[in-house]
């Protein structure tokens, strides 16, 4: 285990949106610092900020979009997958970084969802001038409902 942490701000229970430069702008919610070991991967990350907002991990998950520094603006960054999550946890080792924790409840339907788009990567062609991918956001829209 590393000899140093990750030190972050989790902000939550709010509402997050974002300008056209992706500058992030937090109205409302919550906050509790939380600092973590500096090799955590994402997996890890989101059942620690679960467990230490007190949401049970079977029944929730969470998505985080962290604010990096820019020089010296800001810029939202989704904390998607190993490697954004390792270059954040870097970054907050330095320095206490923002994380904007969503909440969502798991639910069957979006378990369904889930496990129907992650076998599904191909481009189909209908016609031969169609395609439609079944990871596009409207393609799976159509069948999760």
């Amino acid at each position: 285990m590393s000899g140093w942490g990750a030190s972050f701000v989790l902000m939550y229970s709010g509402q997050l949106s974002l300008d056209e430069k992706y500058s992030p702008t937090y109205v409302g919610g919550s906050y509790r610092p939380l600092q973590v070991s500096a090799n955590t991967n994402l997996e890890q990350l989101k059942i620690r900020i679960l467990k230490f907002l007190k949401y049970g991990t079977s029944k929730y998950s969470v998505n985080l979009v962290c604010r990096l520094p820019l020089g010296n603006e800001f810029i939202a960054s989704a904390v998607d997958d190993d490697e954004v999550c390792q270059m954040v946890l870097s970054h907050a080792g330095g320095q206490i970084l923002i994380l904007y924790v969503d909440v969502k409840e798991i639910t069957t339907r979006n378990i369904a969802v889930d496990q129907l788009t992650s076998h599904m990567h191909e481009i189909y062609t209908f016609d031969g001038v169609t395609e439609c991918s079944p990871t596009n956001p409207s393609f799976v829209q159509q069948y999760a409902e």
